[in-house]
């Protein structure tokens, strides 16, 4: 079985005004392989980025963002990245009243309440960041400079994308979902959120005190839930990379052969 790499904490990025800005490389993959560093990157909202972020960044090589924000998040924090850059960036559905009112948690006060919203939110991913695979998939088969996957806070739908990319890799469910608590330590969303507000007004302001702490959370419920939903109805992650996303095992293998060393 592959081992757990529990010291993750060099993976993280310092940035001034980086949010969750980490490089998802160092895990072990299919075949005892270890995904290679600096070659896919998770973060949060990029529109932060301070004069001494840049050479930073750039030093990455970096060269092509995905943005999974809905419309609306881009144009009230739009990317701030130091050279040019490929950016496919499209709304994802959460801009319609009728997504809106299902994600629950905007009209939640208890916490449990929060926690089974946002369970349910999880359970749709596949189908709501179908178009967003496709394209990071895409990207990675076409293309060989490094990556990077970006939402709001670098949690939930920049959580989801990167348990997909990095299960189909070959990195171990337990892997995974320390991937995604790292979230809890890598930043404090509430204290970014605050001090960049207006600029990054987003969800965090709606939900009533008692149940903000559960919905900035990475609770690995959430990721659970979204990963099982996917294994219940295509039977792997493979398979829904296959029958879903259109990705086949041929193209499957062109990526694991650029990514894992």
């Amino acid at each position: 079985m592959p081992e757990l790499d529990t010291d993750r904490s060099g993976c993280v990025l310092p940035l001034v005004g980086g949010c969750n800005f980490r490089d998802l490389g160092g895990y072990r993959g299919e075949g005892g392989r270890m995904v290679r560093k600096g070659r896919l990157f998770r973060s949060g909202v990029l529109a932060h980025l301070a004069p001494e972020d840049e050479p930073v960044v750039q030093g990455l090589g970096i060269g092509t963002i995905i943005d999974l924000r809905a419309e609306r998040e881009v144009m009230e924090a739009p990317t701030r990245w130091p050279h040019p850059v490929d950016v496919h960036a499209f709304g994802n559905g959460m801009d319609d009243p009728a997504a809106h009112l299902q994600q629950g948690w905007d009209a939640a006060t208890d916490p449990a309440d929060v926690k089974a919203a946002m369970c349910r939110n999880y359970a749709a991913m596949h189908r709501s960041l179908l178009p967003h695979i496709q394209v990071l998939f895409r990207t990675l088969r076409e293309q060989d400079h490094p990556v990077l996957i970006h939402c709001s806070a670098g949690k939930d739908r920049t959580g989801f994308c990167s348990a997909i990319l990095l299960s189909a890799l070959g990195v171990a469910r337990a892997d995974v979902i320390a991937d995604y608590e790292l979230t809890n330590s890598a930043v404090d969303l509430l204290h970014f959120n605050r001090t960049h507000a207006p600029a990054a007004r987003n969800a965090f302001a709606a939900p009533p005190p008692q149940a903000l702490a559960v919905l900035i959370s990475a609770d690995p419920a959430f990721l659970t839930t979204a990963l099982d939903t996917v294994t219940d109805k295509y039977g792997s992650v493979q398979g829904y990379l296959a029958d879903a996303a259109g990705i086949d095992r041929a193209a499957l293998a062109e990526i694991c052969a650029k990514l894992l060393h």
